[in-house]
């Protein structure tokens, strides 16, 4: 392969992960604002005078809803999450590999870097490398976020079996999503 189709390769790998770094970051902040605005919307119902309590329908309160709607909203964002970081991964991947072929070490410095390595006289400190990185951390946030949720659906959960068994089977689903990836290696 010539060197010019080397560097155009390397270029659209670059743009890329460019590319799909940002999706991530926009998929998440896509779920940080509504998951902020139904939690501020449950505390604020938390704070009312419980003769007032407003019902849904039934024995449904609003922080119960709220509740329940926050722990179905991290899903879809723990399985978008874990699907871009599967893809930027590959992007990583394919500028390694196309990187091999140049002079340019721009991507392996990165990942020595972030390995650990000590590069042009700076060093990631322990909690900012493997396996702490923003995966992780974003993972454990939508978590924190999922654990509220449950908190107060189940604090506001109408009578019966049923509410507890969803906020249960609803918090363990996000569990599963959010370890599966990570032990399956792709976190």
């Amino acid at each position: 392969m010539a060197a010019d189709d080397k560097w155009r390769l390397y270029e659209m790998a670059v743009r890329l992960l460019e590319h799909d770094t940002q999706n991530q970051w926009a998929l998440f902040a896509t779920f940080f604002v509504p998951q902020a605005v139904l939690l501020g919307l449950a505390l604020q119902s938390l704070s009312s005078d419980p003769t007032k309590t407003v019902y849904l329908a039934g024995s449904i309160q609003p922080a119960y809803a709220v509740g329940v709607f926050g722990l179905v909203l991290a899903i879809p964002t723990l399985i978008t999450h874990a699907r871009s970081n599967l893809i930027a991964r590959l992007r990583i991947r394919e500028a390694l590999a196309i990187e091999s072929q140049t002079d340019s070490s721009v991507f392996r410095e990165g990942l020595d870097l972030v390995q650990g390595r000590r590069i042009k006289g700076l060093r990631l400190p322990w909690y900012m490398r493997y396996p702490s990185n923003n995966t992780v951390l974003l993972r454990a946030l939508i978590l924190l976020w999922a654990a509220a949720d449950a908190v107060i659906a189940l604090t506001h959960e109408p009578s019966g079996w049923i509410a507890p068994a969803v906020v249960v089977a609803l918090s363990l689903v996000n569990v599963y999503l959010a370890v599966d990836s990570a032990v399956r290696g792709q976190s």
